[in-house]
């Protein structure tokens, strides 16, 4: 491959320039209105050592459950949780960090989607 303006070859990227565009990406990232709610949305739920540590309760049993075989989750454990964790479900400050959160979450799925899009991984069989 050559490159129209001048007279030597492209070279294919290697690991490195890969690896050096995702760094670059990474800190396109990092300076998003998404990350920058993310982070003061952070800063203010850790203030609240508490709350930070209450809200993290919630989050491992969340995962915990959503983990779990299918024929094992019933809707009473739910809401057992739900309940438990009212208090912090409702509560803004943790109402605006799962926000912000959300919002990065969105924008790196938006960035692995059209990495996936270009990049052909057969992953057929996760569709079973």
């Amino acid at each position: 491959m050559m490159d129209s303006g001048n007279s030597f070859p492209l070279l294919p990227p290697d690991h490195n320039d890969v690896r050096k565009k995702a760094e670059q990406l990474a800190e396109l990232i990092c300076r998003t209105e998404e990350y920058e709610e993310y982070k003061e949305a952070l800063y203010n739920l850790k203030r609240n050592e508490a709350l930070y540590e209450r809200f993290n309760s919630y989050r491992v049993t969340s995962l915990k459950r959503s983990l779990m075989a299918q024929d094992q989750k019933d809707d009473a454990n739910l809401l057992r949780i739900f309940q438990t964790y009212d208090d912090v479900l409702n509560n803004p400050q943790v109402q605006t960090f799962l926000a912000a959160e959300q919002g990065v979450c969105r924008m790196l799925r938006e960035v692995y989607d059209e990495l996936a899009s270009h990049v052909a991984v057969d992953l057929s069989f996760m569709e079973e």
